[in-house]
């Protein structure tokens, strides 16, 4: 309604009628005498058409982000949908706390809850594969390698890495115990509390692992390309990775975040294979690691007595790596290159202090317990606020799947799991129910 009020003010100002004129010099109805004047003039109303003419196309649907751009829809019919609308993907999962979820393919999740680990299928019923012997804390499902990773275990000291074949995990008949799967650990991840992955289609998929002040770097020694070949070949599950470098920290890491492995401080794209930086959390800053050198390079600190750090998502634009560092009720946008200006890197708030921070170009958003805020990731601009309560992410991979307790969702249920579909046009994702309730 505030776009098409602007439109409708706008667009009916006498003011405004240079959108019809034939040539740019015919819009100054009163020519200042003096050049200077005469030339403010012209660049006043040349950013007034460019404003009436942005104006124009979001109330016609063609702007990216505009509600009516896409597919499908033919111009000027306004999408009643908004990309964020909830819908139910999965209302009847058990009523217990969801510690670690990931996708699976379009309609199916792995989710790790206190009485075992299920696979979500939509349409069918929730099917138990790990019995709650096996406390999973932390899941990845790679499906370019065709793997499952878990880190479980009932307290960090006895955390390990499993690895499994997701066709292994697909003709489970029976839910496997702790004890039914010690051949699936990797045992130089005991005492793992933490692990992060490299991004999906790099060359190599990379696994940094945290125990105590130390990171660990693994390797899966075969790549994507590889595995789409030859899937019959590929049967390795522990046996796959490979250990590249060991790092010993000042301090207990509390984020870890893979950057991609074309990337290097001075020169992007042109650095040996064996490097790999690590941008590394800590109770007040940041800082990014390289793991062949094991040097550490100071990143982002926060004034702040009391400091919660929430994620380091990282983005990437013509091999150029950008981290947006999230604190507290603060997101810092920074560049890694050394010789990038201070005043490139800037700040927005939210309005709550969030608990996981999801990036879906061209949006940022934060889950807090009982709210979601929904802002323009280029400026910060806040786009959308929706109130559920007890709001937990699960996945946010592809769809972002997410769970509450919403009674408008389901009213003859107390437990909801949403999804968040992303789709390929200028919106980029639409919002869906998930299969897990919390």
């Amino acid at each position: 309604m505030l776009i098409k009020d602007l439109y409708s003010e706008h667009m009916t100002d006498a003011r405004m009628t240079m959108l019809n004129r034939r040539a740019f010099s015919d819009v100054l109805a009163d020519t200042p005498r003096h050049s200077r004047l005469k030339e403010d003039s012209r660049q006043i109303e040349f950013v007034r058409i460019g404003q009436a003419l942005k104006l124009e196309a979001i109330v016609r649907g063609d702007a990216p982000t505009s509600l009516a751009s896409a597919g499908g829809v033919s111009p000027g019919v306004v999408f009643k949908r908004s990309p964020w609308e909830a819908n139910c993907f999965y209302p009847v999962f058990p009523a217990q706390a969801v510690t670690a979820a990931d996708s699976w393919g379009e309609n199916r999740l792995i989710v790790a809850a206190e009485e075992g680990t299920y696979i979500v299928e939509d349409g069918n019923t929730h099917r138990l594969i790990f019995d709650k012997t096996l406390q999973v804390r932390q899941i990845s499902v790679v499906e370019p390698h065709g793997i499952l990773l878990l880190r479980a275990g009932a307290v960090n000291k006895e955390g390990k890495i499993y690895v499994f074949r997701l066709s292994q995990i697909e003709t489970m008949t029976e839910p496997k115990s702790r004890m039914d799967v010690k051949e699936h650990r990797l045992e130089k991840t005991r005492g793992v509390h933490l692990y992060a992955l490299s991004r999906p289609g790099g060359a190599r998929l990379r696994m940094c692992v945290a125990i105590g002040r130390k990171l660990l770097m693994f390797q899966w020694k075969h790549s994507a390309a590889w595995t789409a070949w030859c899937p019959s070949s590929d049967t390795d599950t522990v046996e796959g990775f490979s250990f590249l470098w060991e790092v010993t920290l000042t301090e207990h890491p509390t984020l870890l975040t893979v950057l991609d492995a074309g990337w290097s401080p001075r020169s992007p794209g042109h650095h040996s294979i064996a490097d790999a930086y690590v941008c590394v959390g800590y109770k007040h800053h940041w800082d990014v690691v390289n793991g062949r050198t094991g040097q550490a390079r100071h990143l982002h600190a926060v004034d702040a007595a009391r400091t919660r750090l929430v994620a380091a998502v990282d983005l990437y634009e013509d091999q150029e790596v950008q981290l947006l560092l999230c604190y507290n009720h603060t997101c810092h946008f920074q560049k890694l290159n050394e010789d990038s200006s201070p005043s490139t890197n800037y700040d927005f708030h939210w309005n709550s202090v969030p608990c996981d921070i999801v990036c879906a170009f061209p949006y940022v958003i934060a889950f807090t317990s009982n709210s979601m805020e929904i802002r323009l990731i280029v400026n910060g601009n806040l786009i959308h606020t929706m109130t559920m309560p007890k709001l937990q992410l699960i996945a946010s991979k592809n769809d972002i799947f997410f769970c509450t307790t919403a009674p408008e969702f389901f009213p003859n249920k107390t437990d909801r799991l949403l999804m968040v579909e992303r789709l390929p046009t200028s919106d980029l994702y639409a919002s869906t129910e998930s299969p897990y309730t919390p």
